[in-house]
């Protein structure tokens, strides 16, 4: 139990529609990654990982491989794939969990094979091609005679082939036409020497909303099942919605001066008579001091009210002199719903200079995540 009202609330309902919504979207021959890096998005990938299995979600993918062994740790069997590079020294628990490998070099390869022979047991691996993202996997120009090379190699079973676009999200897709191009010609070189894949996939959210045709074998739209737009760019041919909201209550209130001024740097300076509330978050929570005298507003009794003097690592001012009678303990909304007045996550991430998808990646540990509809 948390007593301080500062809180993530995480509706597992709008998972399960958004997971719908691409379904319907891709269509049900095409398999659809549960992709819950970061802790899926810092909501919780035990949570919305197991919400996904219970939909049908058969193959998971993280950014590393202690997301991996957690995941499995949580209780979730199915195939798990490991997007970035690993260490070597971890091939072992790979083969052993049965979790599948980014093959992104020959170094991961050998050591997936030699754990494969010691352990009796096969080790998986999924090819990475570099077709423009620049970060890592094989280079076009290399990844024929690498993959044939590896793919001799004892117990090791390329399992799939996969790569990732920089700008599909963007609204010119003409570099990701190219990329697609290119990843196609290395699988069609690889199907000349007799190695194929049964599972090719490339298709990321922005992909995903755009380009459909590229789905192959499966799709990885990861923060279009926690409801969130890659950019604001990007078509929008799924009807998806966040599955979060940041929330806190007033803490105090308190009747200042005009002339007054307020918080940290005394940068805010009351100009008439105020009703000021103490509301109990702040940087440390992921409410970032950057929105500090940017006009940034939360959601109190359904009005907007303004973020006054700047944002502090535990607590943030609001004045709520529009408000008829504010209380101790009312609900404040910092992104989300409230009557009929929306705190957008593109509004707010405007405000700092960042986009959507970062912003529950910044709320810290220390607030709670409360699930609805489990």
């Amino acid at each position: 139990m948390s007593w301080r009202p500062t809180r993530l609330e995480v509706d597992l309902e709008k998972v399960r529609n958004n997971y719908r919504a691409i379904r319907k979207h891709v269509g049900e021959s095409v398999r659809i990654f549960g992709v819950v890096k970061g802790d899926a998005y810092n909501l919780g990938a035990d949570k919305i990982g197991r919400v996904l299995a219970d939909m049908g979600v058969d193959f998971f993918a993280v950014a590393t491989g202690d997301e991996a062994i957690s995941l499995r740790e949580s209780g979730i069997e199915s195939p798990i794939l490991v997007l970035g590079p690993s260490p070597y020294g971890i091939a072992e628990e790979y083969v052993r969990l049965g979790i599948r490998a980014a093959i992104n070099d020959k170094g991961i390869a050998k050591a997936l094979s030699d754990a494969s022979v010691r352990l009796q047991k096969p080790a998986y691996g999924h090819v990475k091609i570099d077709s423009g993202m620049g970060r890592i996997g094989f280079f076009p120009h290399e990844a024929a005679d690498a993959v044939e090379e590896i793919s001799h190699l004892p117990g090791l079973n390329l399992e799939g082939i996969f790569t990732h676009f920089a700008i599909s999200d963007a609204r010119d897709l003409t570099y990701t036409y190219e990329q697609h191009s290119t990843f196609v010609k290395v699988i069609g070189e690889l199907e000349k020497r007799g190695i194929t894949f049964s599972i090719k996939h490339c298709c990321n959210s922005g992909a995903t909303l755009a380009l459909p045709q590229f789905v192959m074998d499966g799709v990885r739209p990861g923060q279009l099942v926690v409801g969130m737009y890659p950019s604001k760019e990007v078509v929008r041919s799924i009807a998806i919605e966040p599955v979060f909201e940041f929330k806190t209550a007033i803490s105090a209130i308190r009747t200042v001066p005009a002339g007054k001024k307020l918080s940290y740097g005394l940068t805010y300076e009351t100009t008439a008579e105020e009703r000021i509330a103490v509301i109990p978050v702040g940087y440390h929570d992921g409410y970032s001091r950057e929105l500090s005298g940017k006009g940034t507003e939360v959601l109190i009794h359904g009005k907007r009210c303004p973020i006054v003097g700047r944002i502090c690592m535990d607590q943030a001012l609001v004045d709520v002199s529009v408000l008829q009678n504010p209380q101790i303990g009312d609900e404040v909304v910092l992104l989300g719903k409230q009557g009929e007045e929306t705190i957008t996550g593109d509004e707010i991430a405007d405000k700092i200079g960042t986009i959507f998808t970062t912003l529950p990646n910044m709320i810290g540990k220390r607030v709670p995540r409360v699930y609805l509809n489990e």
